[in-house]
């Protein structure tokens, strides 16, 4: 194995520290998985990030971009200043682990962060289980190398809910915003009453203009501002207690769509609102995994039973979009020549006069090559009320 720990560079930890390098077997490939083990305990996974520098120091290894990891670590709320930490940087490929780097940090802080944002709910109420001891505290002390937490637990005070075994990944150095909300997306949202929930699933870091006190905000990432963290196939949430749900770029990182448009019915109340955005003709993106695109009559089969009012493509989904996200991904990888050049050319045209492009496709081909589609739908008030369709 080939590995650089390039952060953190000193022997000190605060309470959430930065931990990036690349890694790649003998073989020029990228591990499967990273994590940290702290004391013995599976704490922390790291996700894979493009090292363009790896390219030219590894020309034999054509997979080497992919050899990147970044992701925060952070300790437990009993940690004090002057703490040892012993912490294993540690590779899987296929069933072999690989013990990278083991290293003993010292805690250079015991601040737990900023003060809690204002909700107008409080978490007890909506979760069906509410975490009562941190990740650390829910081992009872126990660090039996390779020892998982057990699931509900809090990290830095935000609930977390995984599968048995599941390692957690933290973005929480990250600033934002990830990505941002459509007209459309606000509009149901303004919709919620005043004492009403909606959520908003796979947040990523919205705006703090954006952020509203009785918004849930969800993510299967820890991101700075997130109210509950959860890669579990179920919500943990109780059933017909939201409003309102959005989400944005979230279903193609699914990898069971329909489970989760059915997790989605179950949480909303009758008559609640769903807003849907999702990629069709879009690049590969890991986030940490992408599984489907889908095509409007696709994603109107995921959310077969509910009441649908409007599906189609949005002006920021256009065919213009989708040439940008797949060139530009073209472009990262390949080499200097006549082919790179013609499509830098192309891009350069598509950000100057896409607009003219988009008009010129007319609308059959701008739905055939939309960069993503959405729908606006509602949950039947009643199981009878069936589904409708207004497309």
């Amino acid at each position: 194995m080939r590995f650089a720990l390039d952060t953190p560079d000193s022997r000190d930890l605060g309470r959430v520290s930065r931990f990036s390098g690349w890694c790649l077997t003998d073989a020029g490939l990228p591990a499967d998985h990273i994590f940290l083990r702290v004391n013995g305990l599976a704490a922390a996974q790291l996700e894979r990030t493009p090292r363009w520098d790896l390219v030219g120091a590894f020309p034999g290894f054509p997979e080497a971009a992919h050899g990147g990891f970044a992701g925060d670590l952070a300790l437990p709320n009993r940690a004090r200043r002057g703490d040892r930490i012993e912490v294993e940087l540690v590779a899987r490929v296929g069933q072999n682990e690989f013990v990278l780097a083991k290293k003993t940090f010292r805690v250079a802080e015991n601040e737990t962060g900023g003060a809690a944002r204002q909700r107008s709910y409080r978490l007890n109420d909506i979760l069906e289980g509410m975490p009562g001891a941190s990740m650390w505290e829910a081992t009872g002390g126990n660090t039996q190398a390779n020892r998982s937490v057990a699931w509900p637990a809090l990290v830095l005070g935000a609930p977390h809910f995984h599968d048995a075994g599941a390692v957690p990944t933290l973005r929480v150095l990250e600033e934002g915003p990830t990505n941002a909300y459509s007209s459309g997306a606000f509009a149901v949202m303004d919709q919620v009453p005043a004492d009403g929930l909606f959520l908003d699933l796979g947040c990523g870091i919205r705006r703090p203009q954006d952020v509203r006190s009785n918004g849930i905000y969800l993510d299967a990432v820890h991101f700075r501002g997130v109210d509950v963290v959860s890669s579990c196939a179920r919500l943990p949430l109780r059933d017909a207690s939201i409003d309102a749900v959005v989400s944005l770029g979230v279903f193609e990182h699914l990898p069971d769509p329909f489970a989760m448009a059915a997790e989605i019915r179950r949480v909303l109340k009758p008559g609640g609102a769903v807003w849907i955005e999702t990629a069709f003709m879009q690049p590969m993106h890991a986030d940490p995994s992408h599984y489907f695109n889908m095509t409007g009559e696709g994603l109107l089969r995921v959310f077969d039973g509910f009441v649908i009012e409007e599906c189609g493509v949005l002006s920021h989904q256009m065919p213009t979009f989708s040439l940008q996200m797949q060139f530009g991904t073209a472009l990262a990888y390949m080499r200097d020549g006549e082919w790179k050049r013609i499509l830098e050319q192309f891009v350069a045209r598509l950000e100057t006069d896409g607009a003219a492009l988009n008009e010129a496709l007319g609308p059959i081909a701008r739905r055939c090559l939309a960069a993503g589609v959405h729908i606006r739908g509602r949950k039947p008030v009643t199981p009878a009320a069936g589904i409708e369709s207004e497309r």
